[in-house]
């Protein structure tokens, strides 16, 4: 009786691979029949790449504050080659860059600081 199960499983199982290829082999010469074009980009568009580190004026538009305000919030220098700042940051020869992950990091972080 188990074996009849089992194998009354593995052939409902090959019925319905089959009855599923067959369908979609239709699907398929159904589009290639009526002229349809299927076409299969792989490059992102702009609109799908989303930025990884902003500049002064992407971060600003990104929290939604004014470009003197990042500025306030970002490196200081207090003295003898040493910075400070608010925002986490990286600096690239004399351009400063804010790397998305982590400026989501500092405000989930200031969210937790703010509920306590």
């Amino acid at each position: 009786m188990k074996s009849n199960v089992i194998a009354l499983s593995i052939f409902s199982l090959a019925l319905a691979i089959v009855l599923g290829s067959w369908l979609i082999a239709e699907g398929l010469r159904e589009n290639a029949v009526s002229g349809k074009e299927i076409v299969i980009t792989t490059t992102p568009t702009k609109e799908t790449i989303q930025a990884q580190i902003f500049t002064i004026t992407e971060l600003a538009s990104y929290l939604g504050l004014s470009e003197a305000d990042v500025e306030k919030l970002g490196p200081a220098s207090v003295g003898d080659g040493i910075t400070t700042s608010i925002l986490p940051y990286l600096r690239i020869d004399d351009t400063v860059y804010y790397p998305k992950e982590a400026v989501d990091r500092w405000l989930r972080e200031m969210e937790i600081d703010i509920a306590y």
